[in-house]
């Protein structure tokens, strides 16, 4: 969680991250200290990730750990009514890395048509499935960078509708390529299939995001084996996913024009202030007081409807004899 929260406040290395985790109100709320989130301990707890192998002709892929946690998140988004049944969004994308070439150790980063112009680099391909009313992401998968996107295709429509089948979730499913629409839904109107075909929108602005660090960053990806990578997907999806249900919370709480930029623009405003106040004598210890930043009109708005408010201590003076 940790991982994912940094990816949407600051994306970094793992190097900084305890330094970033020391400035926020994570400590106080957690009770755990920064050293805790060393590089060395991220590294510790993605090795003991169950992550299967990539898979091949002769061994076709099998569930694991990050598997089983999507589908818990996918269950999770169901209970709480924020799955449509309507439309879903797919595509996908891939991202250069910076893993050497003599690497024999990954088989996922391949070199392929780099989207970004990267073409001397290795990359990862990413496919990516998002509830275009909610904008949560529903599924994703990490895939050989030299497999093309029409390869992948049938592959992920058959693994997208077989998790949500086992989600117990209905679907009127409009699949969407870049040039032809087709869909399943014959009682649709071509005004409805244009409309459904414009969510696709949500999907190109996070791999937008991911790729610039406007929104939830994927860079650095500093990981040079297969799970590392997988599991460095799955905490940034799990930060897209907690993003726009801040923002849908936030639409519903009085900003409904709000986009996702602005809301992460004005939540950065939003912040506790520590005023240190001299002792009386040198026996005393300064008085601390803690109290939250002044803030817009726009931003009392965001710290009601997602309880912010809640998070920030009461105002009384710590210190004395």
């Amino acid at each position: 969680m940790l991982a994912a929260f940094q990816r949407i406040c600051d994306p970094g290395p793992k190097t900084k991250i305890a330094d970033w985790y020391a400035h926020t109100v994570l400590p106080r709320l957690w009770g755990f200290p920064a050293s805790r989130f060393s590089s060395q301990a991220f590294w510790d707890r993605f090795d003991s990730i169950e992550v299967a192998p990539v898979p091949t002709p002769d061994q076709p892929e099998t569930d694991d750990e990050l598997l089983a946690a999507q589908d818990r998140l996918l269950q999770a988004f169901r209970d709480r009514q924020l799955v449509s049944q309507r439309v879903l969004a797919y595509d996908t994308t891939n991202f250069h890395t910076w893993i050497a070439s003599d690497n024999e150790r990954n088989t996922l980063a391949r070199r392929g048509r780099n989207k970004q112009k990267r073409h001397d680099l290795r990359q990862v391909g990413l496919r990516y499935a998002l509830d275009a009313a909610h904008g949560l992401s529903l599924r994703h998968h990490v895939y050989p960078g030299n497999v093309s996107d029409s390869r992948e295709l049938p592959e992920a429509l058959d693994r997208i509708a077989g998790r949500l089948d086992r989600a117990g979730i209905a679907r009127e499913t409009v699949t969407l390529t870049s040039t032809v629409l087709v869909t399943n839904r014959d009682d649709w109107s071509a005004a409805e299939v244009v409309a459904a075909y414009g969510q696709q929108q949500h999907v190109e602005r996070v791999f937008r995001g991911l790729k610039g660090g406007g929104l939830v960053g994927w860079s650095p990806a500093c990981h040079w084996t297969d799970s590392k990578l997988k599991v460095h997907a799955f905490y940034c999806m799990l930060g897209v996913s907690l993003l726009h249900y801040l923002h849908r919370r936030a639409c519903a709480g009085g900003c409904p024009d709000l986009t996702l930029e602005q809301l992460c623009a004005e939540l950065r405003q939003v912040q506790q202030v520590d005023l240190l106040y001299a002792p009386p004598d040198q026996r005393s210890q300064p008085k601390v007081v803690s109290t939250p930043s002044n803030q817009s009109l726009t931003q009392q708005l965001l710290v009601q409807a997602l309880g912010i408010d809640e998070l920030f201590p009461e105002p009384a003076a710590k210190g004395g004899r």
